[in-house]
């Protein structure tokens, strides 16, 4: 038999890997382009091939073409490339053309190394020059050479012209002269390849050749039909059968896209191409791990030796430690990049706009070399680079890739310093005590591998870790001061004989500062302390109003339950939701009147007074209402009778330690119950007889739960994980962990199926909810915004979620996209458990400061006045100064339902009722902004397209079509008097022209003064003195004279970017906001310092502000941000420009 080492040697692999392929290898699947070329070339002389990235240009080229040249009597040099570096600049003269000479040196590698000419001898030559040197040296080297065969020029990659030395446009053209005019002999025959998005570049260079490259030929993505032949192919020449079913199978797997469906959710679907990279990658780690004597390759090899995702994974960690070691940037540098932007929280490819020297945290040095390996993809979309992977079907395996590697090679210290970052850097992350001490000292030990966001993190905990040691040690001085506060109390009643007046003002003043401060707490005692503040004095403070306007949104409480002397851990509400169960460590279980919150019933289970019993600990209602479910601290289960409320049945050492959790099946005839014995066991109702037993878990269950169709039990677990167990026989289907990623390690506390059964959720003590796809088996999203452990989670029937937590907060979640919906306070303590009505109404909370509260959870009051669906994305919106129309900007959907801004956009209109009136559609690439004219008649939009049209809005027509920008137009105002357009864009001017007749009546040039090209917002001041121009990614304003393009003022103030900003009626005041969640009123009046301009500066926001307006009379400021809150600024003193805030409102995603 022969040995391993002989089969290499006797059965070499057929499949070339991540590289282009080379002559003399075979490349299947591109027959008919290979025939079709050839014969457009040799019939038209000189052709321009142009593909998309990752087609496989180069593989044709050279495997292909080149031989097929041969084989029709030509003559082709040496595949050329126009990349190569020139020699000494020293030894160069005015006639050097570094891409005359790459190409020159290219052909010349053909020949052996004694007969070649030096760099030297290359550099003074044209290339005229050099074709005839050629033949001339091919004679005398070789008397039978043929000089009258035609010769072929193949150059490759021929976008290196544009992207190498870009800036050398002399060279580029001559390069293109010196091209036509060899081209002119008829015996020379060239073939230029290039990317398709570079094909546009070069129109300005290609004149000099003859046809100017009007012949052109289109490869296309390499389609399924074609990935066939590659895969089955070169295993049958090595007499090898790659089934046909095996084949497809694995063809269909590359090719998997993920489709964005109209209700947001992401579906994977078949493609129409595969990548030849990832394909060559996947066949070449097949055929390594087959066995040498095997003929067949079928679907049970593929099972076992061609996971797609492997393959793809070990790929990816490959090509990512070596860009590392090339470029020097950091492999997890790289790795989050990948994570964060390119894959998004839905697990679709996210898209990065290249910047100088580094794109959204990676360098580009790195990221070229990412492209070279096919891992990513770099598209120009209206004359910018966009980055994104290279296919859909990487996202998987580099996602599992990642996490792997993060496990393995980030210290706990590095992963609860990303928490901290991710989760805003919220003190509740920090570490203290024995957990910092330990931080500090591997911090010390590893100083090395501290990124700067670690060595903040680790900086923050030092300050807190001496924040608590110094609260410890002034304990006594607090109970001091608190003696001299009741001292000052009692001074304060004395007082109140004299003073009676002054006193209620102060007392309501301070009502209304307490209630606005226990607002997040107690939004119930919030307004009963606002009500309070009312009454104290006629006709009702301001403060007290304003107290009141604040806490009346957040009241959802309905009732307290109050009858418990010690922590409540449950709480469950029958199915006709007349009554709600509570248990409690006093060892009781209590039946109430969820309509009046009488006590029904009172059942003492566990009367062990010692705390370590936990007395009673969980408690469930039946689907059918016939049974009431309850466990305690001493392992026994008891099950009652709700008709007459007598114990049917109890069983004693159903678990060895506490239950934590009980849970009835949909059809109320099995009870499910976890324990402190790691164990999970299922009981026939209603004699409680043993059903089946649950066995996996390695420390004490916290929850269980059944799936919709009761066929299906999910356990939570200490030990990190959750699991899913098939109920009739008991067998584990699934487990997912929780990634360790902080010092303490998390524990699953709560576990919930989908409405559907689809999905599992699970709360953890590391603040956050983890959601998993059961059927892939894959994680969908991890959901943050707890600041502590979260204990009680459940669903609804709508999807959303239900959390409940030791921040002593309830929150709804939605269940596609993760959003925050509605936000519960009020507990005094923190939150263990939960239950909802069944008309999905109010829920009901057990919490540890000895309550259960009712809370109403209805979507009333929060309602839309209309919704209109856009056939893709909105850019902007403006509303017409009569507030009678209302007009979107609209980008087109493109692949994917990313926005295709190549593609044209529109403008909708619609009414002041929603009502949709027309469509303005006129421009060729996506619109950017709308704005009407100060009477209403005219609607101004600008474009990709490098334009922006005048629309005249009884005709729906377009008046005007404003050209001049040599790049993108981003914004266009209407001067007050309507009289002027202002225009600015990509290429760094702001342009004035006529409304009337477009004339354009200024060209204002800010390249210099901004020190960036890229202007996305302008807009004219009430008295059309000034402009206001905002930059992209800038933190500045700059407002500029309109007349003659002068900067007047720059306001510096903003931490971060701008993103939004508006005058005041009068144009003395200027509002900013950005993504430091600053709000910033400016001072523009002509008498003032630029130094004092910023007068007010607030941070009420808990993240990016995006938008500010004023009031109509700019008594108001309203401001919305990312943290989805609405607030509404109030003027106290116009003289002082004192704001307060008057209220808040909070924005619900969804309404019912």
């Amino acid at each position: 038999m022969p040995t391993s080492a002989e089969t290499i040697i006797t059965r070499p692999n057929p499949y070339v890997g991540p590289r282009a392929f080379k002559r003399g290898e075979k490349l299947y699947g591109r027959e008919q382009e290979t025939s079709e070329l050839l014969d457009l070339w040799i019939a038209e002389r000189i052709v321009m091939l142009y593909a998309p990235s990752g087609a496989g240009k180069s593989s044709l080229l050279n495997a292909c073409i080149f031989p097929g040249l041969e084989t029709n009597g030509f003559e082709p040099r040496s595949t050329i490339r126009l990349n190569h570096e020139p020699p000494s600049a020293a030894e160069l003269d005015d006639t050097f053309n570094r891409y005359v000479y790459s190409a020159l040196l290219s052909m010349e590698e053909a020949l052996p190394a004694h007969q070649r000419f030096t760099p030297n001898d290359l550099a003074t030559l044209t290339l005229q020059q050099y074709l005839l040197r050629y033949r001339e040296r091919a004679k005398a080297l070789s008397p039978g050479y043929d000089d009258s065969r035609a010769v072929a020029l193949l150059i490759d990659q021929g976008e290196e012209i544009i992207t190498v030395d870009p800036a050398n446009r002399e060279a580029k053209q001559g390069f293109f002269n010196q091209l036509g005019q060899v081209l002119r002999d008829p015996n020379i025959w060239c073939l230029f390849a290039l990317r398709e998005d570079y094909v546009a570049r070069l129109d300005s260079y290609i004149k000099p050749v003859p046809t100017g490259f009007s012949t052109r030929y289109r490869l296309r993505l390499l389609q399924a039909t074609m990935a066939l032949a590659c895969v089955q192919k070169p295993a049958a020449e090595q007499n090898v059968e790659f089934v046909n079913e095996a084949a497809q199978k694995l063809i269909d797997d590359l090719r998997q896209i993920q489709v964005q469906q109209l209700d947001g959710t992401i579906q994977e679907q078949l493609g129409l191409y595969v990548e030849p990279v990832q394909m060559q990658v996947v066949c070449r780690r097949l055929w390594r791990e087959l066995d040498s004597a095997q003929n067949q390759i079928t679907l049970e090899e593929l099972k076992n030796f061609g996971d797609v995702d492997q393959a793809l994974a070990d790929y990816y960690n490959i090509r990512v430690a070596a860009v590392g070691v090339q470029t020097g940037v950091r492999e997890r540098a790289v790795r989050e990049w990948f994570d964060r932007k390119l894959i998004t929280a839905q697990a679709i490819r996210g898209q990065v706009l290249m910047a100088p020297n580094a794109s959204d945290g990676l360098e580009n040095v790195a990221i070229w070399a990412l492209e070279k390996d096919y891992l990513i993809r770099a598209e120009k979309r209206g004359g910018s680079t966009w980055f994104e992977l290279s296919h859909d079907r990487l996202i998987r395996p580099v996602r599992a890739s990642n996490e792997t590697w993060f496990d393995d090679h980030l210290s706990l210290v590095q992963r609860a310093a990303d928490v901290w970052s991710q989760q805003n850097r919220s003190e509740g992350m920090l570490l203290f005590g024995k957990d910092y001490l330990e931080a500090e000292k591997w911090a010390v030990e590893n100083s090395d591998q501290l990124l700067p966001v670690e060595q903040e993190f680790l900086h923050a905990c030092h300050s807190y870790h001496q924040q608590q040691q110094r609260e410890r040690r002034t304990n006594l001085i607090v109970r001091a001061l608190l003696a001299i506060s009741l001292v000052a109390l009692a001074v304060a009643v004395f007082m109140f004989v004299r003073a009676v007046k002054a006193q209620n003002l102060a007392e309501t003043r301070q009502l209304a500062a307490d209630s606005v401060g226990i607002l997040e707490v107690d939004p119930q005692r919030s307004v009963l302390l606002a009500f309070q503040a009312m009454q104290h004095t006629s006709p009702p403070r301001p403060e007290a109003v304003d107290a009141m306007h604040r806490a009346l949104p957040a009241v959802r409480l309905i009732r307290i339950l109050s009858g418990h002397s010690d922590r409540v851990y449950a709480v469950s509400i029958s199915p006709d939701g007349q009554w709600v169960a509570s248990a409690s460590r006093d060892g009781s279980v209590k039946i109430w009147n969820a309509s009046d919150g009488s006590i029904v019933q009172d059942f003492l289970i566990n009367p062990d007074p010692n705390p370590e019993s936990y007395g009673a600990t969980t408690v469930a209602f039946s689907p059918d209402g016939k049974w009431l479910a309850a466990a305690d601290g001493q392992g026994e289960v008891i099950l009652w009778d709700t008709t007459t409320w007598q114990e049917q049945t109890r069983k004693l050492n159903a678990h060895a330690g506490v239950i934590w959790s009980v849970a009835f099946s949909p059809d109320s005839r099995l009870l499910a119950s976890g324990g402190e014995d790691n164990l999970a066991k299922t009981w026939n109702t209603p004699d409680l007889s043993a059903a089946q037993t649950f066995s996996g878990h390695r420390k004490l269950l916290e929850a269980v739960a059944f799936s919709p169709d009761g066929s299906r039990l999910a356990t939570a677990s200490d030990d990190r994980s959750a699991k899913v167990w098939d109920v009739a026989s008991g067998a584990e289907i699934v487990s997912f962990t929780i990634p360790n990623r902080s010092i303490n390690q998390p524990r699953a506390m709560g576990v919930a199926f989908s409405p559907n059964g689809s999905r599992l959720i699970v709360s953890s003590t590391d603040a956050s909810l983890w959601i998993w796809d059961i059927p892939s088996r894959q994680r969908v999203m991890q959901i943050w915004g707890h600041e502590d452990w979260v204990y009680g989670v459940m669903t609804l029937n709508g999807g959303e979620i239900v959390s409940a937590g030791a921040d002593r907060s309830i929150r709804v979640w939605d269940g596609q996209y993760g959003r925050s919906l509605m936000e519960l306070r009020g507990h005094t303590d923190q939150v263990f458990g939960l239950a909802v009505s069944p008309d999905q109404q109010w829920l009901a909370s057990a919490s540890a400061d000895k309550t259960v509260r009712l809370w109403d959870i209805s979507w009333a009051g929060n309602r839309e006045a209309f919704t209109h669906d856009l056939p893709g994305y909105s850019e902007d919106i403006d509303y017409s100064p009569d507030g009678s129309w209302m007009a979107v900007a609209a980008t087109a959907n493109g692949e994917g339902n990313d926005p295709s801004f190549n593609e044209p956009g529109s403008v909708a209109l619609y009414d002041a009722a929603g009502e949709f009136k027309a469509t303005l559609q006129g421009h060729q690439m996506a619109v950017t902004s709308v704005d009407f004219s100060p009477d209403g008649k005219s609607l101004v939009s600008t474009s990709w397209d490098k334009t922006a049209i005048v629309w005249d809005l009884a005709t729906y027509q377009p008046r005007l079509t404003l050209s001049g920008h040599t790049s993108q137009v981003f914004s266009a105002d209407f001067s007050a008097d309507g009289a002027r357009i202002a225009t600015g864009g990509y290429d760094g001017t702001v342009r004035i022209w006529d409304a009337a007749t477009g004339n354009l009546l200024q060209t204002i040039d800010l390249e210099k003064t901004l020190k960036s090209r890229r202007i996305v917002q302008v807009q004219y001041n009430p008295q059309n003195s000034l402009l206001l121009v905002l930059v992209q990614e800038d933190t500045s304003l700059y407002l500029i004279d309109p007349q003659t393009g002068a900067l007047k003022i720059r306001l510096i103030g903003q931490e971060d970017t701008v993103r939004d900003f508006d005058f005041s009626p009068d144009g003395n005041w200027l509002a900013s906001v950005g993504d430091d969640a600053n709000l910033i009123v400016w001072d523009l009046r002509p008498t003032t310092p630029d130094a004092a301009r910023a007068v007010r500066k607030f941070r009420e926001h808990l993240g990016t502000i995006y938008s500010v307006t004023y009031s109509g009379d700019g008594q108001r400021i309203l401001t919305g941000g990312a943290d989805g809150l609405i607030k509404v600024w109030k003027l106290t003193d116009a003289v002082r420009q004192t704001w307060e805030i008057e209220y808040t409102l909070r924005v619900y995603a969804r309404g019912k």
